[in-house]
This record gives structure tokens, C-alpha cells and sequence, in this order.
């Protein structure tokens, strides 16, 4: 197998395409760059594609793999701290706001706050929506699953001095059993220090927030190779972090 990675002028596409290359290097996997749907389109169905959630997107359809929804799985349903229902959007009125917005439809737009009824105006009026009421986080970290055990926590906002609960995290990971092989928990330290889940990003696109290299590869490719249904042939390695 090989991993295709994303290029832009030379250069891995983002700093996640770059932290996969050096990753899936290490491994001794051989990376093609590639910038176009016509050198992307050669890679086999075993090859990884590494790049955005349109890039990654296309090359599933390809392989006839419809990746599934897991924002908020159920099995976690008890760390979010909050009800979050679905609505279309046509059916939120001025006194449900403020609300935290989020697509149903994966990254269909960013997840926002909505606060006013123009901002309301703005959104796509036939689309399911995830509702929520707002919570505020003081810090919110990132923790990487590969095979149900933990691989990596990375700070990405917030104050990095305020950490998850550590039992919190024991429990995730315990509870989270219909995990996919490779995916992250997004948590939020709230301002009483509860430790709440943000929600679950699945692994075939994913940031790296710092992960270690070589771990993020093993990663990307342990959900890769599920989602095809295909050998792990890494599933046995292991990366100290």
C-alpha cells in the first residue's frame, strides 16, 4: 500500500498532510503527492488518501464506502452535559436562541453560535440541524483513539493548564466499545470543572492537533483499512507517545 497526500504548490496541503507524510515515512510506507483528482484516482482501494473532507470524501466514493455519522454516539450520550435534539432550521424560533448550531450533513458549514435572528436567516432553511444549548469551556482537549485504547490527548483551545479529568477519560474510553478503530474525542472543561464531551470526529479525516507522527498514521490507517474492509497491516504496531 501506499499513502496519497494531499499537495498544494509543492507543499503537503496543511500541516496535518505534512504530520501523515512524516508519519506514514517513518513507517516505511512510500507517500505520493498528488494535487489532482487525476493522479488521486490512480491510488488502489488499499492506498490511504490523506487530505481535506472533500478530498477524502471523493476518494471513499470511489471505493463505494459511505462513511457513517457518530457526532454524539450513544454510548457517550451520558458525558455531554446537555440535550441536543435535530431541528430544521425553519422551525427554530427568536426564543429558543441563543443556540450552538452544528449540520448533521458533515461540515456542511461550521458549527457556530447563533445568537440574533439574522444570523438565524442565514443558515440552510431545509437542513437538519444538531441543537444545543450554548456551553461555555474554559479549555477543550483532543483525545485519539486507536483500537479502543488511547493514543494521544492534545490541547487545541482554551487554557491549557486546565486538563480532563483523568477518571473522566478512563471511562470514555472504557464505555466508548462501539469506538471505530481509529477516531478522537473532542472534551470541554467547563467553568466548574465538569469534563463534557464536545463531540466524536471519526479517524479517515482527521486533524493531527500535534499528535505524534507516526501514531496519527497508524491512526488514519487503522479507520482507512475498517472502513474498506480490508487487513490492518499495522494493527499490531505500537508508538510510544
Amino acid at each position: 500500500m501506499n499513502a496519497y497526500i494531499h499537495y498544494l504548490f509543492g507543499e503537503p496541503w496543511n500541516v496535518d498532510c505534512a504530520a501523515a507524510e512524516k508519519g506514514f515515512t517513518a513507517l516505511g510506507i512510500k507517500c505520493v503527492p498528488f494535487s489532482n483528482n487525476e493522479t488521486l484516482d490512480k491510488a488502489q482501494r488499499e492506498d490511504i488518501v490523506v487530505g481535506g473532507l472533500l478530498t477524502t470524501h471523493h476518494a471513499l466514493a470511489n471505493r463505494n464506502v459511505t462513511p457513517p455519522t457518530i457526532d454524539y454516539p450513544q454510548s457517550l450520550k451520558a458525558y455531554l452535559g446537555r440535550s441536543i435534539d435535530i431541528r430544521i432550521c425553519e422551525h427554530i424560533s427568536l426564543s429558543d436562541l441563543p443556540l450552538f448550531i452544528k449540520p448533521v450533513k458533515e461540515k456542511l458549514f461550521p458549527a457556530c453560535i447563533v445568537y440574533t435572528n439574522d444570523e438565524l436567516k442565514s443558515l440552510p432553511k431545509k437542513q437538519l440541524l444538531y441543537c444545543s444549548n450554548v456551553e461555555s469551556f474554559s479549555s477543550e482537549w483532543r483525545l485519539f483513539i486507536r483500537y479502543n485504547k488511547a493514543v494521544g490527548l492534545c490541547h487545541y483551545a482554551g487554557n491549557p493548564q486546565i486538563s480532563p479529568s483523568t477518571k473522566v477519560l478512563k471511562r470514555i474510553i472504557k464505555e466508548y466499545r462501539d469506538a471505530p478503530a481509529g477516531c478522537a474525542v473532542d472534551l470541554g472543561i467547563t467553568e466548574k470543572g465538569e469534563t463534557l464531551l464536545v463531540e466524536v470526529n471519526d479517524g479517515y479525516a482527521l486533524g493531527a492537533y500535534g499528535l505524534n507522527p507516526q501514531a496519527y498514521a497508524l491512526l488514519l490507517y487503522a479507520r482507512w483499512a475498517e472502513l474498506l474492509k480490508i487487513d490492518d497491516t499495522f494493527k499490531d504496531e505500537h508508538c510510544l507517545v
